[in-house]
């Protein structure tokens, strides 16, 4: 599922981790109608404080960086805080990762023979899965 933080220069967003998530890209926001000071420059810096010791997640400049990958993972139970140094605003987005308790037993993933999973993986007679992610995943459009 969807993990998304929209960062306002000078304020901390702070809590105690509830569902383990990763964090992957950090965006400047660079749209003019976001309520944000729309042609700010400078660095914005988006900084991360965890075990009351704050890191530097990435440096963000208005006009030549505006998207940084990230590969961070903050687990249940922790205590994290984000905030950026800089004007503007920056998007943090990623993933909640589903727990799984292992005392429930087997996970519920239909089981496959060799042929049927083959299959499922569209391997064709040349070896491709060029349809596996078109056929496995259906994507929702809607008009925004």
């Amino acid at each position: 599922m969807f993990w998304g933080l929209s960062i306002e220069g000078g304020k901390h967003y702070s809590q105690i981790v509830n569902e383990t998530f990763n964090v992957t890209m950090a965006a400047l926001e660079t749209r003019e109608f976001s309520g944000v000071d729309p042609k700010p420059s400078g660095l914005a810096q988006v900084i991360v404080r965890h075990d009351r010791t704050e890191f530097l997640l990435c440096s963000l400049h208005h006009g030549h960086l505006h998207q940084q990958p990230l590969n961070l993972c903050f687990s249940e139970g922790e205590e994290v805080t984000f905030f950026m140094e800089g004007k503007g605003m920056v998007h943090l987005s990623g993933f909640l990762r589903p727990s799984f308790n292992m005392d429930d037993g087997d996970m519920d993933y239909p089981s496959m023979s060799e042929s049927e999973s083959e299959e499922s993986l569209g391997n064709t007679s040349d070896g491709k899965y060029d349809w596996f992610f078109t056929r496995k995943f259906r994507y929702k459009q809607s008009d925004v």
